[in-house]
């Protein structure tokens, strides 16, 4: 019997995308739980998670096997092929100052766990980026991965409950339970929000929007199957992502993926050819999208209405609570200002300003951007900034694309829904599984940009001749 002989390629390809899948799934090993006023800390937990043990495993495979491929000197240089020659050193920079930060913390061995986080956020993006796992294969993997997250909110939302599992890292939510996010309006009642299996519906809906994003970009360049039951799976799984972006009720998810759909259609009226291939994809998804909203607004009409509606009580105490921690951030940060209060650190500096509150109260500020800047300090953030503009500046030149115009708004475009969460909430910065999201986003984006010209020529050239061109060259 002849026993096909597996690669180590093909390992690393199937642990990317086995990371990409199980990254919603919250299953963890927890060490210590704190407990503040009889109230759990949840910020303050030190556990494992299971995506993250997959992500080192696959990072320390990934490093083999591209050493082993391509020599170590190669490696260097493909990982940063399109970067400025600054950014090398940059990079080093922040990866060394993420990982001293619990040396000057205020929580140490929470800043380390969170350092981890960060830095495996980074390898997992490299993998992608520069892996041997296709952009196919990841693309497929996120969105099986997301509409399964999709049918697993839905299913919340018609049942009104979160079944438990402590194998998945879930823990039971019902409506009358405290803690739990609802939406309150007359008529219902309290309304269970659906979240997945995310520890917080809003990060259940960040995921959505991304796959939501990547899903609509990947067939807008391929175009739709030809064959007529692959394209209504397609319909379909557009319309199944929709509805688990609006059972989430998150408002900030919702606001993005709008904003990036309408300057996106914007962006190919003005710089693409109006082309069959355009219409049947933009336009049909415009169509599921508008019968998915309609129904929405049908079925939870007073959910939606509560959700929007700056009067009700539940969301005048949630504005209420977000503006009181936008002014305790000014008292946190001052004596942090330059360090920070090292990587997830935030909330341990809320009890040394404020003690005494209940564990739930203690919550990061809801901005991703007021949060970097109290964990990581100046100094940190300024050689973040510095790295991400000199990282997209060298990639857009190595694209070699016509028009710095249409590059530039192309890439704001793409960036604009992570902005637009970032403004509104914290989670891309301040879980774990937010984190990845961010990873695998932007590792997809650059990936595109890196191996797949043609994707970007497509957008950005106003023929497709150039399309074809490309296309008969990859084959």
């Amino acid at each position: 019997m002849h026993i096909k002989k597996i690669s180590l390629s093909q390992v690393v390809a199937w642990l990317t995308m086995l990371t990409v899948f199980v990254l919603p799934w919250q299953t963890i090993y927890i060490v210590s739980q704190s407990r503040i006023e009889g109230f759990v800390w949840t910020y303050g937990t030190h556990g494992f998670y299971l995506s993250q043990c997959l992500v080192w495993i696959t990072a320390i495979l990934f490093l083999f096997w591209y050493v082993a491929k391509q020599g170590c000197g190669t490696l260097q240089k493909e990982l940063l092929r399109f970067a400025h020659p600054k950014v090398k050193v940059l990079c080093l920079l922040f990866v060394l100052y993420i990982m001293c930060s619990p040396f000057w913390a205020v929580y140490p061995t929470l800043s380390l766990q969170y350092s981890v986080y960060m830095l495996g956020a980074i390898l997992l993006a490299c993998v992608v980026i520069s892996g041997p796992a296709s952009l196919q294969q990841l693309f497929y993997t996120f969105c099986v991965s997301a509409t399964t997250q999709s049918l697993f909110g839905i299913w919340q939302t018609t049942q009104q409950e979160v079944l438990a599992s402590t194998m998945l890292g879930i823990a039971e939510k019902l409506p009358q339970h405290a803690g739990v996010s609802v939406v309150v309006a007359e008529g219902i009642g309290r309304w269970l929000r659906a979240y997945g299996a995310f520890p917080h519906p809003n990060i259940f809906g960040g995921y959505m929007c991304t796959a939501l994003i990547l899903s609509v970009a990947y067939y807008v360049y391929v175009g739709l199957p030809r064959r007529g039951v692959v394209k209504t799976l397609v319909y379909s799984l557009w319309g199944v992502l929709f509805l688990g972006l609006w059972v989430s009720f998150s408002r900030a998810a919702l606001l993005a993926f709008v904003a990036w759909f309408v300057c996106f259609g914007m962006y190919l009226a003005l710089y693409t050819n109006k082309t069959k291939r355009f219409l049947q994809v933009y336009v049909k998804s415009f169509i599921v999208f508008f019968c998915c909203t309609v129904y929405c607004l049908v079925v939870f009409f007073p959910q939606v209405y509560e959700r929007v509606s700056i009067t009700a009580v539940y969301e005048m105490r949630s504005i209420s609570e977000r503006v009181s921690g936008y002014q305790q951030w000014f008292t946190i940060l001052p004596p942090y200002m330059w360090f920070g209060t090292g990587p997830g650190g935030y909330t341990a500096a809320m009890q040394i300003n404020s003690p005494g509150l209940p564990g739930w109260v203690y919550q990061p500020v809801h901005n991703v951007f007021l949060l970097m800047l109290a964990e990581l300090g100046i100094v940190g953030v300024l050689i973040a900034c510095i790295v991400c503009f000199l990282l997209i500046v060298t990639m857009l030149r190595f694209s070699g694309l016509d028009s710095v115009q249409k590059r530039n708004t192309l890439v704001c475009i793409f960036v604009l829904p992570i902005c637009a969460i970032g403004l509104f909430d914290h989670y891309l910065f301040s879980s774990h599984a937010g984190i990845l999201i961010v990873a695998v986003y932007i590792g997809m984006l650059i990936y595109c940009a890196k191996n797949c010209p043609q994707f970007v020529h497509f957008y950005c050239n106003n023929t497709r001749q150039t399309r074809g061109l490309e296309l008969d060259k990859k084959k």
